[in-house]
């Protein structure tokens, strides 16, 4: 009788990501410096969109990524749209992650006026 192995895959961790651009094998690096110093450039925040097909590594480079400029002092907000695609109105989860990041880097007054402009946008359907 012939013994048949499984595969191990290895599940990537992308939440707790501890040296950015680690197992780079695509050399993805490069691409995210460039990135890196186009948003260094901007005169205001900006919001990204990476599109590719199932498999080319979206997650592995924006989670990377995302280390890459929380490293640098950048903040950073990672939003998986698929993750909360059965929402019918996606502000409120983009309102949560700002409050949940600003909740971490703000002064407090500021937090309690995002929060309630939020909660005022959310009531008349913005």
């Amino acid at each position: 009788m012939t013994e048949i192995k499984q595969l191990n895959w290895q599940r990537d961790n992308f939440e707790n990501i501890e040296k950015a651009w680690e197992g780079d094998l695509w050399e993805r690096k490069r691409l995210g410096s460039q990135l890196t110093n186009y948003v260094d450039r901007l005169q205001c925040g900006a919001v990204l969109a990476l599109d590719a097909r199932w498999g080319e590594g979206k997650t592995w480079f924006v989670r990377h990524w995302q280390k890459h400029l929380e490293n640098e002092n950048h903040n950073v907000i990672y939003l998986d749209a698929f993750a909360n695609d059965y929402l019918d109105d996606p502000f409120l989860v983009i309102s949560s992650e700002i409050a949940s990041k600003l909740d971490k880097t703000a002064d407090k007054k500021l937090v309690h006026k995002f929060k309630k402009a939020a909660a005022v946008m959310q009531s008349k359907g913005f």
